[in-house]
């Protein structure tokens, strides 16, 4: 009697034991606060592509050895470079070419690469479209377009300021006249000229 009593109790506790062992999550067992264990995904950034642009942009007239320096200018994706040269420079006249780049190995016109100081036409209003290459192949586009100011009568139609020791000139940028009736000629000379040597010439 007592033998039986006891293999009872020998067998509730075995089977105590297997269900403790078993079930409930145990350390045999799958947790149920495994997601709140997991690392948390930490986003990487992309990186911002730089793409190459031009700094400057500068015709150089053939004849007077005037310098034009361009606007640049952005609207959403087209970027623009408009250069206002006086209206007594001919319609297809030659330019050497100046520029300075950011980020870019090569700058192309119609595939073709370009360089300082390159003798091209630029005929009014006509678009040419120049092409920055960086060194990991993206590209940025550049309309240059070359303009001239329309004036009226009683009006300037050019004006330099010729250095009397250098000989250098610098021509004038005629803006014409606004709603006030005022015209405007933007000059920009170097920064080592002297004001008591500079001479206006003007048509």
């Amino acid at each position: 009697m007592k033998l039986s009593i006891l293999k009872r109790v020998f067998i509730l506790l075995v089977v105590f034991i297997l269900f403790s062992c078993g079930g409930g999550g145990g350390a045999l067992g799958t947790s149920n606060n495994d997601s709140d264990d997991a690392p948390i995904p930490i986003p990487i950034p992309i990186p911002i592509q730089h793409l190459p642009s031009i700094t400057s942009f500068t015709l150089q007239d053939q004849v007077t050895g005037a310098d034009y320096l361009g606007t640049i200018s952005q609207a959403e994706s087209v970027f623009t470079i408009k250069i206002l040269t006086p209206s007594t420079i001919a319609n297809d006249a030659l330019f050497k070419v100046f520029f300075t780049t950011d980020g870019a190995k090569s700058v192309l016109v119609d595939k073709k690469p370009q360089q300082n100081g390159l003798v091209r036409s630029f005929i009014l209003g006509q678009v040419v479209l120049y092409t920055v290459v960086a060194t990991d192949g993206s590209k940025r586009d550049y309309q240059i377009v070359r303009t001239t100011a329309t004036l009226s009568n009683n009006s300037f139609t050019s004006f330099y300021l010729v250095d009397k020791l250098s000989g250098e000139s610098y021509a004038g940028i005629i803006i014409p006249a606004s709603a006030t009736g005022t015209a405007t000629i933007n000059l920009t000379t170097s920064v080592r000229v002297k004001e008591e040597s500079l001479i206006a010439v003007f048509t």
